[in-house]
């Protein structure tokens, strides 16, 4: 798999260095040991009505929340997603959001 970042900066500052020297090591560790246990990595593929149907399970079963539950759970995401993003911790705050947004999406 190939991927790229692009950061945009005025100057390269040691956090930047670091961060992609960790990012390097990381990934030649993990070719490493891929290429020991001879496993190719690959993309999970998966058909869009494959998720659909998924996603349509899962609005029934938010469709049987009462509607002021629901508001409620929501905020209540959302002061947990404001938390985690407090704390840097970015990914578990975009888990609260797309929950959220699908939450938002399912009450309507």
């Amino acid at each position: 798999m190939e991927g790229q970042v692009i950061i945009y900066a005025d100057k390269i500052t040691d956090s930047i260095s670091s961060a992609v020297e960790i990012t390097n090591e990381r990934r030649r560790l993990q070719i490493a040991y891929n290429k020991e246990h001879g496993i190719n990595p690959k993309s999970t593929v998966r058909s869009v009505k494959e998720k659909t149907k998924k996603d349509s399970k899962k609005r029934d079963n938010v469709k049987d929340i009462p509607k002021d539950e629901l508001l409620l759970l929501i905020k209540d995401l959302e002061a947990d997603m404001k938390k985690a993003s407090q704390k840097l911790d970015f990914e578990t705050a975009a888990k609260i959001r797309d929950k959220i947004q699908f939450l938002e999406g399912a009450s309507n």
